[in-house]
């Protein structure tokens, strides 16, 4: 990958629909060298998906949070984790190195369903404690490394 690659991955990250000509005015090369380096970078994994972000409050999923979920022990940890990446609140589900097993990142529709969404987890086996941390006003949300 040079810096053609990475400028093409700049753009569809600022917008997934950029047109091929648009991006080509930007980092100075034809549509059909812009739309080749897209298809590359499909096959090779660099690009996963193109995805949409959704205001949340414009939905009425205006809640959001981090939990930080402990575990009794590591072996719950896989059970665990396919638990929460089939629950549609849950947008992120990590592992972490430190003092709990996992931190969620979650969009609920009020205090009320982040609270259902805390009893929920809290009752799984295995689940030791969840420290919940609302989220007050968010700065930044981006889906790729470059912008």
């Amino acid at each position: 990958m040079d810096a053609l690659d990475k400028a093409i991955l700049v753009c569809l990250s600022e917008n997934s629909r950029m047109t091929a000509s648009a991006i080509g005015k930007r980092v100075r090369l034809s549509v059909s060298s812009v739309t080749e380096r897209i298809k590359k970078l499909e096959e090779s994994g660099v690009i996963e998906r193109y995805t949409l972000l959704v205001d949340g409050e414009a939905i009425n999923c205006n809640t959001e949070a981090y939990l930080e979920v402990t575990l009794e022990n590591s072996s719950y940890g896989e059970s665990f984790a396919s638990l929460a990446c089939s629950c549609s609140e849950i947008l992120r589900c990590d592992l972490m190195a430190i003092e709990y097993d996992y931190l969620l990142f979650v969009n609920c529709d009020g205090v009320t369903a982040l609270d259902t969404l805390r009893t929920k987890l809290s009752n799984l086996h295995g689940v030791k404690g969840i420290r919940v941390r609302p989220v007050l006003r968010r700065h930044k949300r981006s889906t790729s490394p470059l912008v």
